[in-house]
């Protein structure tokens, strides 16, 4: 974390982003060499720290401090070496639930469900999650709650499971605002944000993106603004906008440059490419398409080949290439299979439908009709649109309960300041009419003694 901010506020200082001059770009080169210094420095400690925790694990002084390590470690390797944090974090788990320890085992299980996640187990990551959530609240542990809830938010959305999804996320944004800290209300408000999306509901997406990036820009917070910008980028794809879908994910993509991460240079060339796709340039659309998949295949990630096969198969489609289309869809529908990726597999089917309608093989066309239908009326179908309308409905009650029951706050309180100033006025005025009295008082009394003192002086 410490890195980023390093970051912000050297950008920040020094006024960027750079637009070719020379004085912005000496400006930019100080700021790297100090982020380059800086990033040196944070960066050293990251072994010391691994090796201190294997240390402690390996001479096992005692269980609590074995346990505590071994946390630690899972939490050092999360997104660095996830198979390493998934094996600490299920040791750890297992350990403190051996021993009786809530808060390690609240927060071994929270980072193994994370790890879980990584590796496209879906329902276990939502399992172990599950079991930690009541535990985390029992005990008060309001941090571990709060990712718990971000966490659960994210596998149901993947899983397609949007109802739940958007629930958690509802429930993590209350806590957030309650506590008024912006960064991390942006986070949730991008998750929902998500959810939106993926039930094509693109202006409710925009809504919360853009409330997001209002909270962001309010507070200086440039954490995975790139991702931000990518997501807006999507949205407004969606929404036939393609211009500002194109500058969007241009600038997310600008951000990093040529150092973006690889999480971030897979969302930025499958929007690229999506976009190509939709504005009809096919070629371009497939080189975007085809980087995605390379970066998705060597890291495992099935999410974004599943995606990326589909968009490639939608190009072929384009083309009347079917059999490659057929080649593509297949290996796609394999993949979001295993990792139980639905709202593929519904893209996936409508593809494959389409098709064998243009090859007039309309068997196999009516077979991939049913599985589009059937598995959209699971995941999109009634029920799921009234528990959303409920939940949302819910969420927007409790704002509007939060809004009023702060407006009659707000005014108790002008009610009781105003009491306050006609009592202070009374109080004044009653003391200007006292002084007066009191001060005619004197004067009579000093008049009296005048007269006294003259009949005296007289008499003698």
């Amino acid at each position: 974390m410490v890195y980023r901010y390093i970051i912000f506020y050297v950008i920040k200082f020094w006024k960027l982003p750079v637009y070719y001059n020379f004085l912005n770009v000496s400006k930019l080169s100080i700021g790297l060499i100090f982020c380059t210094a800086s990033l040196s420095v944070v960066g050293a400690q990251k072994p010391e720290t691994i090796d201190s925790l294997l240390n402690v694990v390996k001479n096992g002084v005692d269980e609590k401090s074995t346990i505590e390590a071994k946390v630690e470690l899972s939490w050092e390797y999360l997104d660095v070496d996830n198979r390493k944090s998934l094996d600490y974090s299920s040791d750890a788990f297992e350990l403190a639930i051996q021993f009786g320890d809530s808060a390690q085992m609240v927060r071994a299980g929270r980072i193994k469900g994370q790890a879980l996640r990584r590796f496209d187990r879906l329902q276990e990551s939502i399992e172990v999650l599950g079991v930690v959530l009541p535990i985390a609240k029992r005990h008060s542990l309001k941090d571990e709650y709060k990712k718990i809830l971000n966490g659960l938010a994210v596998a149901h959305t993947f899983k397609a499971e949007y109802d739940k999804a958007l629930e958690y996320n509802f429930q993590s944004l209350i806590l957030r605002e309650a506590e008024g800290n912006k960064a991390e209300i942006s986070i949730t408000l991008n998750n929902i944000g998500l959810v939106y999306f993926k039930l094509n509901n693109f202006d409710g997406a925009l809504k919360y993106y853009n409330r997001c990036l209002s909270f962001k820009e309010e507070v200086g917070d440039t954490t995975d603004l790139h991702k931000l910008y990518i997501n807006l980028g999507l949205s407004y794809l969606h929404i036939e906008n393609f211009k500002e879908a194109k500058t969007f994910m241009l600038r997310g993509l600008s951000i990093c440059n040529d150092k973006c991460d690889d999480e971030i240079m897979i969302m930025g060339e499958l929007g690229l490419g999506e976009s190509s796709l939709r504005l009809g340039d096919l070629a371009e659309a497939e080189e975007h398409l085809n980087k995605t998949l390379g970066i998705a295949r060597r890291l495992g990630q099935k999410r974004w080949q599943a995606e990326s096969l589909t968009f490639l198969g939608v190009v072929a489609i384009k083309r009347k290439e079917f059999e490659t289309a057929i080649t593509f869809l297949n290996e796609a529908d394999l993949i979001a299979n295993s990792a139980g990726y639905n709202q593929s597999l519904i893209e996936i089917y409508k593809h494959f439908s389409d098709i064998y309608n243009q090859i007039e093989d309309y068997k196999n066309a009516a077979f991939y009709q049913k599985k589009y239908i059937q598995l959209s009326d699971s995941l999109i179908g009634q029920d799921l649109v009234k528990n959303i309308g409920k939940i949302q409905a819910d969420y927007e009650e409790r704002e509007n309960i939060a809004t009023i029951a702060d407006r009659d706050f707000r005014l108790n309180q002008q009610r009781k300041l105003n009491i306050a100033w006609v009592v202070i006025a009374f109080m004044a005025g009653l003391l200007v009419l006292v002084l007066q009295f009191g001060n005619r008082n004197i004067k009579r009394f000093k008049m009296g003694s005048l007269r006294t003192r003259t009949v005296s002086l007289i008499s003698k």
